[in-house]
């Protein structure tokens, strides 16, 4: 990898560790597209974890079609990052030992000042880690504007995971 796909990897991965936030999209049952809204963690190899219960439709969905999308923003900034890719839930508990607790951490630092969802709230108690292995994730700046030759586009170059 040359410094300068280097560099677009620390931009993308930097985003996505600054906003956190995202919309999961899942296939559902009859070709339905479900949406929600999940808090996730990013580690150094551009894997993404985020949690959900059992009974949720992102449980049901990834055992009908593991392929997800999510896209990440920032509307401060007219940015967006969006990872294409498959998820799978972590079953392995030293992993959800390991995981969850850099999961709870950005749960708290990103919203203790409005509300902490259940997760943060309890020693994960009914949970599922979910792992997003992704293909591809491209990061887009629309900050300049919207024409072609305003709009910046990166994509990170992930490597040993596409």
């Amino acid at each position: 990898m040359d410094n300068q796909q280097a560099e677009h990897n620390q931009i993308i991965h930097e985003f996505i560790k600054m906003h956190p936030r995202a919309t999961l999209a899942s296939h559902g049952p009859e070709e339905t597209i479900n949406l929600a809204n999940v808090f996730t963690y990013i580690d150094s190899n551009f894997f993404l974890y985020c949690v959900t219960r059992p009974d949720h439709r992102k449980h049901t969905n990834i055992h009908i079609d593991p392929n997800v999308s999510l896209l990440f923003t920032d509307d401060d900034s007219i940015k967006q990052a969006e990872c294409i890719g498959k998820a799978y839930v972590v079953d392995e508990a030293t992993s959800i030992a390991n995981i969850l607790p850099d999961i709870q951490n950005v749960l708290i630092e990103h919203k203790s000042q409005y509300w902490i969802p259940p997760v943060a709230q309890i020693e994960g108690s009914g949970y599922l880690v979910l792992k997003i292995v992704p293909d591809s994730i491209t990061y887009r700046s629309y900050s300049r504007g919207v024409t072609a030759a305003d709009f910046e586009e990166l994509t990170a170059v992930l490597e040993g995971s596409m």
